[in-house]
């Protein structure tokens, strides 16, 4: 089994509410930065196809299937 410190409890919002605000701002600075970097993504898998590459081809290089290429592509 796994050590576990007696000393490290999750600290609730009504304990500490500076630490969980600032917790809360990292999470959304993070989604956004998730948000931003699969819009990328999509213009990058975009781009590829447009250039002439295959579905397969980008799938690889992308880590996905190419099913999934598919879906992005037919997205407006």
């Amino acid at each position: 089994m796994g050590h576990r410190s007696a000393s490290r409890k999750p600290v609730s919002s009504s304990q500490n509410p500076i630490v969980a605000q600032s917790d809360l701002r990292r999470v959304e600075r993070a989604c956004q930065r998730l948000i931003d970097a699969r819009k990328e993504l999509e213009a990058a898998i975009k781009a590829a196809s447009a250039s002439g590459e295959t579905q397969r081809d980008i799938a690889e290089r992308a880590g996905m299937s190419h099913q999934r290429i598919n879906q992005i592509l037919r997205k407006p």
